[in-house]
């Protein structure tokens, strides 16, 4: 029988092969066939880095270099950079000359200069994003960054590149640009970066890591964003004085909110100013998507009025919900859909009880498709009378779109055939299994 995959279209190779992230497996599919080689290829060489010499071939196979979309100058060491009888550093950036559909560019590496780059980049029509990870300064080479007239996205991943005054200086030269800005800072914000990033008016996607501050400084920071659509906010501050008041935000475009909280909750307290930051953020819009990530917390501490609160503004708008680490009751569960009809995807810690019913609490829930489930360890039973697998095959046969469930570490897939019927298929239900 002959093999049916080279038969494949080209259209579907291609989305079969975009979803393939290992290197190994694209080189694999690329020696299949002609038709393997011409859809793996373009993906198999998106991504080169100075790291690897595999960016060599591009010396001798120029046409390869129309797929180069990223690439990524790390750090080498020096027997790596000298042991080839030529320039490695030269070879590299000939290669990175010849790239002309490059789209980001990240810089890693503390024995090169940034400077050294910039003529090549400023002959990428496409350029749209650099990253700036390396510990060197570099506070005269952003200075020329305004000539990458298409430069949308910036990343700053480190807090030793600049003084407030010059990253004050260079936010108001990139302001008629940058779309997408992501910051790594771990000194505390106060108002006056507030005041740097005022100019960036066009700014849709903001994400600020490990920032040491306090929850009014943060909303004060990304209150002027009007066009702001997914806002990042990874923290680690001590939440906020029991009796401060958070003003609410004016963000009528937001449509993703990722919320990180790296401190300990310990009380009940510390739940409701946590619930209380994340209402003011979402005070003036209705997101799509809302994730909070929290340490894990006792199974005392719930979640259920705030789950009852976002259904009173959210209902209609939320498809993402995900409390990680935060438990829910009986009740909330059997809502659900009642509370959010249109959700899609939910991640909650729920008990042992919980979880032997789940299968029933969670059938009306028509539009879910995944499901995260974070549950305290078992010996195989969740109840007297229920068997953990039971429990998930009941789940994976209540909603319709549903098909997998990953609890804690493991991730369940429910088996379905479809069989002929005299007026159609019907999809018949065969058991449970647990994904390797």
């Amino acid at each position: 029988m002959a093999n049916p995959l080279p038969e494949l279209p080209f259209d579907v190779l291609t989305h079969i092969f975009e979803h393939i992230l290992d290197e190994r497996i694209l080189q694999i599919c690329a020696f299949v066939n002609r038709a393997f080689n011409a859809a793996a290829t373009p993906f198999l060489w998106a991504h080169i880095t100075s790291a690897n010499t595999r960016y060599l071939t591009l010396l001798r196979r120029k046409e390869l270099s129309v797929h180069v979309l990223d690439a990524s100058e790390e750090f080498r060491p020096i027997p790596l950079r000298e042991g080839y009888g030529f320039d490695t550093d030269q070879a590299w950036f000939e290669c990175l000359a010849m790239c002309k559909n490059l789209r980001t560019y990240a810089w890693n590496s503390p024995h090169a200069r940034f400077e050294n780059a910039l003529p090549i980049l400023k002959r990428c029509p496409k350029l749209q994003c650099v990253v700036l990870l390396t510990q060197q300064s570099v506070s005269s080479a952003l200075d020329p960054l305004i000539c990458l007239s298409g430069l949308r996205k910036l990343r700053l991943y480190h807090r030793h590149w600049y003084t407030l005054s010059t990253f004050k200086y260079w936010m108001k030269l990139l302001s008629d640009q940058l779309e997408d800005l992501a910051l790594e800072i771990q000194f505390p914000l106060g108002y006056s970066l507030s005041e740097a990033l005022h100019p960036l008016r066009k700014l849709r996607r903001f994400v600020l890591s490990r920032a040491c501050s306090t929850p009014s400084e943060m909303l004060s920071l990304v209150s002027h964003f009007y066009y702001l659509e997914t806002l990042e906010i990874a923290y680690e501050h001590p939440l906020a004085p029991r009796d401060e008041i958070f003003f609410p935000c004016n963000l009528p475009s937001l449509r993703r909110l990722v919320i990180t909280q790296y401190n300990d909750i310990k009380s009940k307290q510390d739940h409701k100013l946590l619930f209380a930051f994340v209402d003011a953020l979402t005070a003036g819009s209705y997101p799509e998507a809302l994730l909070i990530f929290s340490p894990e917390t006792l199974p005392g501490r719930r979640a259920d009025n705030f789950v009852t609160h976002l259904s009173k503004k959210h209902k209609s708008t939320m498809r993402t919900l995900f409390l990680e680490n935060m438990y829910v009751g009986y009740k909330t569960i059997q809502k659900l859909h009642v509370y959010f009809p249109n959700l899609e995807g939910f991640s909650i810690s729920v008990g042992t009880s919980v979880f032997a019913h789940m299968g029933i609490l969670i059938a009306p829930s028509v539009n879910l498709r995944v499901l995260y489930l974070h549950v305290p360890p078992t010996k195989g039973q969740v109840e007297p009378r229920f068997e953990y697998e039971e429990a998930l095959a009941l789940m994976l046969q209540g909603p319709p779109k549903l098909r997998r469930i990953q609890v804690n570490d493991n991730v369940w897939v429910g088996k379905w055939e479809t069989r002929p019927l005299a007026e159609g298929g019907v999809a018949v239900y065969l058991g449970v299994h647990r994904e390797p």
